[in-house]
């Protein structure tokens, strides 16, 4: 205890006195730091940060497609942001949104995997339509996608909120080690989001 120092006397008393009090003052300091700053600091911080517990179990209610694209997204994101604090914010937000695979994309397109401008896409829907295109108009419009090709062909849905994010799905199959268009794929995954009871 710093008690005896600040209150000692006789030879020596002053220089203990102010050792004393130092001590004193350095314990006082922090506890009124501990149990009064840190809180209010904290409270003050975390007022929309939201509670981890809470997020963790709401990330284990989503199935695996919705983990996966929550991953994907994340990860994207987070190669082009510099701190923990932009990352956390785009973990918030897309938990606390509505719009992880439960509501109609705002588009679809259909492309090759890994070179979606380079090899050419072609968009299939726009929210609002009642249908995706057919495979005549794909045929006639981007005939190169109903080919052939090492890599697989993908249906990517697209949301503008809360934030740009995407979610693509395959849609080939494959023989002799090559990607065909599949069409009953590409029908089931695209009635898939376009479906009324989607939104």
């Amino acid at each position: 205890s710093a008690l005896p120092l600040v209150l000692a006397s006789g030879p020596g008393a002053e220089s203990r006195s102010v050792i004393g009090m130092v001590i004193f003052s350095g314990v006082l300091f922090s506890v009124f730091m501990t149990l009064y700053i840190v809180p209010t600091a904290y409270t003050y911080l975390a007022r929309s940060t939201g509670s981890p517990l809470k997020r963790t179990k709401k990330l284990e209610k989503l199935s695996k497609e919705q983990q996966a694209f929550f991953v994907r997204h994340l990860v994207t994101k987070a190669s082009n942001t510099a701190t923990f604090e932009d990352i956390h914010t785009i973990a918030a937000q897309l938990l606390d949104s509505e719009a992880i695979m439960n509501t109609r994309p705002n588009f679809l397109e259909v492309g090759i995997e890994g070179s979606w401008k380079s090899s050419g896409f072609m968009r299939v829907w726009n929210d609002g339509e009642r249908h995706s295109a057919s495979i005549q108009k794909i045929q006639s419009e981007a005939p190169h996608l109903l080919g052939d090709f090492s890599r697989a062909i993908m249906m990517e849905a697209a949301w503008d909120k809360p934030l740009p994010m995407w979610f693509a799905l395959p849609i080939s199959e494959i023989k002799n080690n090559r990607h065909h268009f599949s069409q009953d794929k590409y029908e089931d995954t695209s009635s898939g989001w376009v479906a009324p009871d989607h939104s």
